[in-house]
Formats: structure tokens, C-alpha cells, sequence
């Protein structure tokens, strides 16, 4: 069964900081994602 998760306003915020910086990161250093490893998770149970 999937659980969604509900996400307050300060997480929500949190993933928006972080996205930032990565954008900034990227913007300084084109080639950051090639040495990058992503994934999301999910709650199942």
C-alpha cells in the first residue's frame, strides 16, 4: 500500500532551498550532473 506524505510548509520549503542551491551549483559548474546520483523515495508498506 502507498502512504503519501504530506509535507508542512516549512519542508516544502526546504526542498525549494535545496533545489536552488543545486541549480546555483550547476549554473557555476555545467558538468556537476554528470558526477550526480539521484532518486526519491517512496513509503510502502
Amino acid at each position: 500500500k502507498f502512504v503519501p506524505k504530506l509535507l508542512n510548509f516549512d519542508r516544502k520549503q526546504r526542498c525549494v532551498d535545496i533545489t536552488r542551491e543545486l541549480l546555483n551549483a550547476v549554473n557555476d559548474d555545467p558538468d556537476l550532473l554528470k558526477r550526480v546520483i539521484t532518486g526519491d523515495e517512496s513509503w510502502v508498506y
